[in-house]
């Protein structure tokens, strides 16, 4: 009588299941309909790896016993006699529940120096046993595999100078390569972990005048397996062929190419004969990629698994050349760092940490030693190939010249930068979201459009506020209320700082235009200095080809961007933006003052309606003659600034407007106690607060 455990690995727990229940394949496990309660959804689960089942229906879950009991309503002894009897007697009732295959390991006269059993269990489980040739079971290491010969070496003797050896894992596979005709090997000792025959068994082969092929299993460890034969041939002089099935399923092997038409297709054995190609001295082919942003080497394995070597930020710093070092298997991260790379031990820290993480079988085609020499080489090279875009190159012009493309004509240049300039509150933060809705959506009411992927970084304001802004320019615009556009709210953050994650959006989701909401907060230093703005014209232009920004004006001159002269110089257009408050209606301006390759054009005016209520509610070019101080570019008015100055601030001091505009204290606070369009909003303290009378915009 067989144990409990004995008896359990006999039994197939789906075959017994199946015998009442219409199990259906899902996946690694089996469903059907549960007859332990009135199931009408499929709630029973056979786990076959496991040998357990459960129903999802009425909780019930067990193995084998569990189940005659409770689908036959007995006890576990009367369970345990019923599977005994059909079980118990040594025999399986089908051959597909305990298989044994033997194979006879001999030496190449036939000697008999052991024998292979592999058990194949229910749930598709295999295991394998060593017996001595005397019968009895191989105990404490009495058989060592790695110094065993390969099976079919008898066969390979026994034949009449073959052409063509295949070496193969395993001898399920090398019967499949001899019962088609060639002349099959097979080692003995499995591909796991630091498994393979020693060179001494390879031997015999010495003086065979035959090629060579090497057919590993489908997978690192198949791969890294052939390798260490590989070394070992090549140090005997012999210089063996990779067999590659193209197109070869994870772990399939030479049997599963010969016993499956329908895996291999149209292939034959001698197309893989034909196709092989000499086995490799070096296990990994590179290639090196510099990207605008990174430099990056990728290694193929021969097993057709990719390492990839990626350097971001290269710089030079005091103490030697600094980069961000990332190291990944098949786009999985193995291991990064900021490194110094011209320190050895920086470097094979790194490399340590990438390669304890590498899987079975990887870690014998690329061991620690390689693994560092490919990042040694890599960094080694690595501040030449990060210049190396510095470098002149001959530039080859056009035959024909294309014509320049606006995304916002004339505004939003393709390839261009653009700054727009104006004095606090003059309504440019409108204009330009107007302008961004525009080319997103391609919208041509205000502008000349080219739709385009719009990125829109806000710095000034509120997410709630410039998110109400966008509903209503959304309205304007004859778009639905709620259309989404891609926004960066950062209120108070220097752009800067969030860089990096503007790079990471930008090509994520493809964005060809950048609108900045304002260069003010760029986070690079004293807008006054020179290289202040070459810094952040950079920094823009490296963001994105084509950008749109945000600029404001100094107090007493509304004539050019505040700062260095290079916020001009550095943009290849400025535009000037004035504006005219008449009404309910913003009359804005726009002049192209500065523009590299296309003509500056004249002053174009648009009118913003607004509504106490709702705000904006009509966004469209201004009428002839609507806005006189527009049309004769004349400056504004001190009434006309403190009004613009409102629009956008809502209420502000006295002290405030005059620090916001630069003009005298006691001037701007007779204009807002004398003037018609201004009103008290509140106090706090000594500190009056004024308004636009009856204009809530």
């Amino acid at each position: 009588m067989l144990s409990k455990e004995e008896l359990k690995q006999r039994i197939d727990l789906v075959d017994l299941i199946g015998r009442t229940v219409k199990l259906r394949k899902n996946g690694d496990h089996y469903v059907g309909l549960c007859p332990l309660h009135h199931d009408t959804n499929p709630s029973l689960t056979v786990y076959p790896q496991e040998q357990r089942w459960r129903c999802f229906g009425c909780s019930k879950h067990g193995d084998c016993f569990q189940w005659v009991m409770d689908n036959q309503k007995i006890d576990f002894k009367s369970a345990l006699d019923q599977l005994q009897s059909e079980y118990g007697d040594g025999t399986m009732p089908t051959a597909d529940r305990r298989r044994e295959t033997t194979w006879d390991i001999t030496d190449v006269d036939g000697n008999l120096l052991a024998k292979h059993v592999r058990i194949d269990l229910p749930g598709g489980r295999k295991t394998y046993e060593w017996w001595l040739p005397n019968g009895e079971k191989s105990k404490n290491g009495e058989i060592k595999p790695t110094v065993l010969p390969l099976y079919g070496i008898k066969h390979l003797f026994a034949s009449s100078s073959p052409k063509t050896i295949i070496i193969t894992e395993g001898e399920k596979a090398a019967e499949a390569i001899m019962a088609h005709g060639y002349a099959g090997l097979g080692t003995v000792t499995g591909a796991g972990g630091d498994k393979a025959p020693e060179e001494s068994v390879f031997h015999p082969l010495i003086g065979f005048e035959a090629e060579v092929y090497l057919w590993p299993d489908n997978d690192p460890p198949g791969y890294a397996h052939m390798a260490k034969i590989a070394k070992h041939l090549l140090k005997m002089g012999i210089e063996p062929y990779l067999i590659k099935w193209e197109g070869a399923p994870p772990k399939g092997d030479a049997y599963d190419f010969l016993s499956s038409a329908g895996l291999r297709g149209s292939l034959t054995i001698e197309d893989l004969l034909a196709n092989a190609q000499p086995w490799p001295m070096d296990t990994a082919r590179a290639k090196t990629e510099i990207k605008d942003e990174s430099v990056e080497e990728s290694i193929t394995l021969i097993s057709g698994n990719t390492l990839l070597i990626k350097a971001e930020n290269v710089r030079r710093e005091r103490t030697g050349i600094h980069a961000r070092i990332t190291l990944l298997l098949d786009k999985v991260v193995l291991g990064w760092g900021v490194l110094n790379i011209e320190r050895s031990e920086e470097r094979g820290k790194l490399a340590k940490s990438a390669f304890d993480r590498f899987p079975e079988g990887v870690d014998n085609l690329c061991d620690l030693s390689t693994l560092k020499g490919h990042l040694d080489a890599f960094t080694a090279s690595l501040w030449d190939n990060s210049v190396s875009q510095d470098i002149p190159k001959l530039a080859t012009p056009a035959e024909d010249i294309a014509p320049l493309v606006f995304l916002a004509k004339p505004y939003v240049l393709k390839g261009g930068g653009t700054i727009m300039f104006a004095p606090p509150g003059a309504g440019k933060s409108y204009i330009t979201l107007l302008m961004a809705v525009s080319v997103d959506a391609g919208i041509s009411t205000l502008w000349p459009v080219n739709q385009a992927k719009v990125l829109f970084i806000n710095l000034e304001r509120s997410e709630e506020s410039v998110t109400r802004r966008l509903t209503m320019v959304n309205k304007v615009l004859g778009l639905p209320a709620t259309r989404p556009l891609l926004m960066l709210n950062r209120r108070g953050r220097a752009l800067a700082d969030v860089a990096e994650s503007v790079k990471m959006a930008i090509k994520k989701y493809g964005v060809k235009v950048v609108f900045l909401d304002s260069i003010s907060r760029f986070g690079t230093g004293d807008l006054n200095e020179n290289v202040t703005a070459n810094r952040t014209i950079d920094s823009l232009s490296s963001l994105c080809p084509t950008w749109f920004a945000l600029g404001h004006t100094p107090r007493a001159d509304d004539s050019h961007t505040y700062g260095s002269v290079h916020w001009d110089a550095g943009a290849d257009l400025t535009v000037q933006l004035s504006s005219q408050l008449k009404d309910s209606a913003l009359g804005v301006g726009l002049r192209v003052t500065k523009s590299n390759d296309a003509p500056r054009g004249q002053m174009q005016a648009y009118a913003l309606v607004f509504s106490d209520d709702y705000g904006l509610t009509e966004a469209r070019p201004a009428r002839a003659h609507e806005f006189g101080e527009l049309a004769l570019s004349q400056k504004l008015s001190p009434t006309q600034e403190v009004i613009n100055f409102l629009l956008d601030a809502g209420q502000a001091t006295a002290t405030e407007i005059s620090d916001g505009l630069g003009r005298n204290r006691s001037n701007i606070s007779s204009l807002l106690n004398d003037g018609d369009d201004f009103i008290k909003t509140r106090r706090e303290g000594r500190n009056q607060f004024w308004g636009l009378k009856d204009k809530t915009l």
